[in-house]
């Protein structure tokens, strides 16, 4: 897994350039429940607004509750990433886990927007999976809300002698 890794993935967080590589499989199973835990409190929030799931993965680690999942995510993705300061353009990227504290030390910002970005990029198929899932469902109960309003209003409610069955 050297520098010419296709792999690497670009992006910038607080003003600075990191790179992701995959993470291996067993880390990325690792993190699979912290991030349901991560996850949970936040969709549940924004689902319950009905806000999109885009917003809720954009509000992901806004969510207090969350943070004791935070060392666990932090430990696996600083052992594939990589940054570049600006003072340091063009010179080769160095590894996010060994310079930890000279990146993120007073820098909460910064900190929040790598994990984001990191999470993003390893799991954000699963997330739109579970986004479309979970969109799905509240549009479910949603329609079968308002069509029991519908119901009630008299206007669609079925004749006692109509063929169709009532719900009982």
């Amino acid at each position: 897994m050297g520098d010419h890794d296709e792999r690497w993935q670009e992006f910038e967080a607080g003003g600075m350039r990191f790179r992701l590589r995959p993470l291996k499989v067993k880390d990325a199973e690792d993190l699979a429940q912290p991030l349901v835990e991560l996850l949970t409190p936040a969709a549940a929030a924004m689902l319950s607004e009905g806000k999109s799931f885009n917003d809720v993965s954009q509000a992901l680690l806004g969510i207090g509750r969350a943070t004791k999942q935070l060392p666990v995510f932090r430990e696996k993705f600083s052992r594939v990433c990589q940054y570049q300061s600006e003072a340091q353009a063009g010179q080769p990227w160095l590894s996010v886990e060994t310079f930890l504290d000279d990146i993120f030390q007073r820098n909460q910002k910064r900190y929040y927007a790598w994990l984001r970005e990191c999470i993003t990029l390893e799991f954000g198929d699963f997330l739109a999976e579970i986004g479309q899932g979970a969109m799905k469902t509240l549009e479910a109960k949603l329609s079968s809300f308002l069509n029991g309003f519908a119901g009630a209003s008299g206007e669609s409610q079925p004749t006692p002698d109509s063929a169709t069955p009532t719900p009982k």
